[in-house]
């Protein structure tokens, strides 16, 4: 399964690593997403969530999932 990590520094102490797994051509839907291992609840990511985070991933599919609007 492909993956592809990228580091990013976006506060002095605070590193930030994207992860997408399952990256492949047909694969451009987001299947899931986590945040430090947790899954993402709603459909959001506050930019302010990411200075106390450390790690953001991203699952791929290449087929759509069905999105709930419901909090």
């Amino acid at each position: 399964m492909p993956t592809t990590t990228n580091r990013r520094t976006i506060a002095e102490k605070n590193t930030l690593t994207i992860i997408a797994k399952n990256i492949l051509p047909d694969n451009i839907f987001v299947k899931s997403i986590k945040l430090d291992g947790k899954p993402l609840k709603g459909l959001f990511l506050k930019y302010s969530d990411l200075f106390k985070r450390k790690v953001l991933e991203f699952d791929m599919t290449n087929t759509p999932a069905k999105v709930s609007m419901t909090k």
